[in-house]
């Protein structure tokens, strides 16, 4: 997480990246990163999308599939264990997540990654 530090001006932003980061795992959704944060939803969307181009929840994917090639390249848990890990209830769920944002299936990174 440390080499992937975002320089923000804007306060709020940051803490609702800070928060983010810390807690991904957690199952967490927007409306938890708009408590942290302290603004509206709508304050905090806008605020991202000026500072980032991107929404809280883009952000939230964006962390968890970080930890999902994480976990999927440095360690042989499987995906059941995996999704527990980042707090989804369902492997499948990780798996069309990780489809739709990385375009292959998280077992067919993992292979590709180790050849």
């Amino acid at each position: 997480q440390s080499t992937d530090i975002v320089a923000v001006d804007d306060d709020v932003v940051a803490r609702a990246v800070r928060f983010i980061r810390q807690n991904a795992s957690d199952a967490i959704g927007v409306s938890d990163v708009v408590r942290a944060a302290g603004v509206s939803r709508r304050q905090l969307e806008r605020r991202f999308q000026q500072h980032l181009q991107r929404t809280p929840n883009d952000e939230i994917q964006r962390v968890r599939i970080r930890r999902i090639k994480e976990l999927l390249t440095g360690t042989d848990l499987s995906l059941s264990e995996i999704a527990a890990n980042i707090g989804f209830d369902h492997p499948e769920y990780l798996s069309t997540l990780f489809k739709k944002a990385v375009g292959i299936t998280p077992i067919a990174f993992r292979r590709q990654q180790k050849a």
